[in-house]
């Protein structure tokens, strides 16, 4: 049974809202899993393991994803007024999302201590926030 193409077609509008909502629900994902991983830190632990986070996460966003959601934007600039709703991102970028999501399975479930886990949680966490908001500026009107 084929499936009508035009319906899976949507503005091109609408693919920066869902490249920024992928990115910034993966965001609050990684920060939910990060809370119980910080509860059990005194006031002093918490401040330097979100602390040196976020240092982390600025510098993720202003070196790495800001300049892949930036790349991303241009390439849908490029597309028609409507494409695939799976056009949001690049298909090489599947593959490593896929990567990415085998990398924090096997990073919770390994020895390390999870405050240097928070640590990167939250730098990941938050680069993927700062740099997800740069799609929204391009998204539905």
């Amino acid at each position: 049974m084929a499936v009508n193409n035009s319906l899976m077609h949507v503005p091109r509008s609408w693919l920066y809202a869902l490249a920024g909502g992928l990115w910034v629900a993966v965001a609050i994902l990684l920060g939910a899993i990060t809370i119980p991983w910080l509860r059990p830190l005194n006031g002093s632990a918490l401040a330097g393991v979100l602390a040196s986070g976020l240092v982390i996460a600025a510098l993720i966003s202003r070196f790495g994803f800001s300049r892949l959601a930036h790349r991303n934007i241009l390439r849908l600039d490029g597309l028609g007024e409507r494409a695939s709703v799976f056009a949001f991102q690049p298909g090489k970028s599947y593959f490593v999302i896929l990567l990415m999501m085998a990398m924090g399975w096997t990073l919770r479930h390994s020895p390390l201590p999870k405050p240097v886990l928070a640590t990167v949680y939250v730098g990941i966490g938050g680069g993927l926030l700062l740099s997800g908001l740069t799609y929204f500026r391009r998204g539905p009107r």
